[in-house]
């Protein structure tokens, strides 16, 4: 049964006004408590109308390019707190997308107002779970970025025409194909591992970031067939450069979690794509083959004692857990960065030095212990992220509960409807890609990388078929394409 949503046009005033108030005075006290934060919120409140005018796919490719490539800023200097600019960019393109409905009477298409608001309840969520377990500095504003940012993107991406995804789609490949002379210089330096982290300098799970930037980016090549024999070449090169990034990197669970999630389509690609499925066939025994050869630990991908090991190192500490939230916060969480998500991770030590006006001062215990318990396990060992007790099904739990939980995977489940609607090779290359999310989402905190989640949802976002209804970007108007213009641009892929 489908629900009917009220009509809240009545409030829009009242909600326009009373969310100037409340942001005037966040604002007002930010002058105290984050001496930086504070100049960049009147900043960005004095722009935020501006974003009226900069067309909807430029502002998505500053945050794309803003996330991938901020970090060689930190080489010249620039303070670390750079690598959280990107959500300034995403809180002006929310009030941009607000302006646009409330002033220029611009509504969401029926998916994106979904995704809208579920992200909307999952800000009540939060929200009541801060004022239950406790408002810690920006962890309740963190925590609703690091999870919302990949569906604002997918929905505003998708809500564009076909020749903004277009755009958006070569900046993706630009950022992928960015990665290989960096990866390169890095391997001929270090050799493989996980020294080589493309543009995703310091940061720590970089180099599986950048194996799994390798394969989208190449899937995205696959998608896009260019019509000149010239360029096939090329295409080939780039598609075997990109797929080997994971190798250089020691991005050895992306392999293995997209070769998970491309086990439910395999049949029927190989009836329509008999000749692709031969070819990741024969990339995973490639893998299997050549990655020893670079770097020993690939080995274990295929060991199946070490693969039970890890598995059961990994779930060995569920029963603590749901014995330390308790009957409360197994439904609504520890708190925002309180639990073991990555915002609890910034409250500790040996995460790095994160500002105190941005998490507090006060550690996430429950986050405190695992990592304990986890270095004491190792003893002095190097660990690896398919063992450590962290991921992001975890990170949920523990800090927004089960209904945190629910409505995160409702969010997730807005996505894989809408790529149901897709033409069949781009359905199938995007809920395989949504699939080895979830998967790498159990490993670890993969779905708490803004790098990733943000990159995936665009590039889901743009393989999108034309749609009847779209809102043409630079306009700002929407449009309706005619009926023979649909018909012949359902598909753009070849299919």
């Amino acid at each position: 049964m489908r629900v009917a949503w009220p009509d809240l046009t009545v409030f829009q005033v009242p909600m326009v006004v009373a969310g100037v108030s409340v942001l005037a005075i966040i604002v007002g006290l930010a002058q105290f408590v984050a001496p930086i934060i504070g100049p960049a919120m009147i900043i960005g409140v004095v722009t935020s109308p501006l974003f009226l005018v900069v067309p909807l796919d430029l502002q998505v490719i500053g945050v794309l390019v803003l996330l991938v490539c901020s970090r060689l800023l930190l080489l010249v200097g620039a303070p670390s707190l750079i690598t959280y600019a990107h959500f300034g960019l995403l809180l002006l393109m929310l009030a941009g997308l607000m302006l646009r409905q409330v002033i220029l009477r611009v509504p969401p298409a029926p998916i994106p107002a979904r995704i809208y608001r579920l992200m909307a309840i999952l800000a009540i969520v939060i929200c009541t779970s801060a004022a239950i377990n406790g408002w810690y500095a920006f962890r309740p504003i963190l925590s609703w970025l690091t999870w919302i940012e990949p569906f604002v993107l997918f929905a505003v991406v998708y809500s564009l025409s076909a020749p903004a995804r277009k755009r958006i789609r070569l900046v993706l490949v630009g950022l992928a194909v960015l990665q290989i002379p960096f990866a390169l210089s890095q391997f001929a330096q270090h050799g493989g591992g996980d020294d080589v982290k493309g543009t995703l300098i310091a940061q720590g799970a970089g180099h599986h970031i950048l194996g799994a930037i390798g394969i989208i980016g190449g899937l995205i090549l696959i998608l896009d067939r260019p019509s000149h024999s010239a360029l096939q070449l090329w295409r080939v090169g780039l598609l075997g450069m990109l797929f080997s990034l994971g190798l250089l990197s020691d991005a050895k669970q992306v392999y293995g979690a997209l070769a998970i999630a491309a086990l439910p389509f395999v049949l029927p690609m190989a009836r329509t794509r008999p000749t692709m499925v031969i070819t990741g066939a024969l990339l995973i025994v490639g893998l299997a083959f050549v990655g020893p050869l670079l770097d020993p630990s690939f080995a274990t991908t295929f060991n199946r004692k070490d693969v039970e090991r890890n598995l059961t190192n990994k779930f060995s500490y569920v029963p603590y857990i749901v014995n330390h939230l308790g009957p409360v916060s197994t439904v609504i969480g520890d708190g925002p960065g309180i639990g073991a998500s990555r915002i609890a991770q910034l409250t500790l030590p040996a995460y790095g030095h994160v500002p105190t006006f941005l998490v507090g001062s006060a550690p996430a215990p429950l986050a405190d212990h695992l990592q304990q318990a986890d270095m004491k396990r190792l003893k002095g060992r190097t660990g690896s992220s398919t063992d450590s007790p962290l991921n992001s099904v975890i990170s949920l739990f523990t800090d927004l509960g089960i209904v945190g939980c629910v409505v995160y995977f409702a969010l997730a489940t807005a996505v894989w409807r809408a790529l149901a609607n897709y033409p069949p090779f781009a359905r199938t290359i995007g809920q395989t890609l949504l699939l080895m999310a979830l998967i790498l989402g159990l490993v670890f905190t993969w779905l708490e990388e803004p790098v990733y989640t943000v990159y995936l949802a665009t590039t889901l976002a743009t393989l999108a078929p034309s749609a009847a209804v779209a809102v043409n970007a630079r306009r700002l108007t929407p449009y309706r394409l005619p009926a023979a213009h649909q018909v012949a641009h359902a598909h753009p892929y070849h299919s």
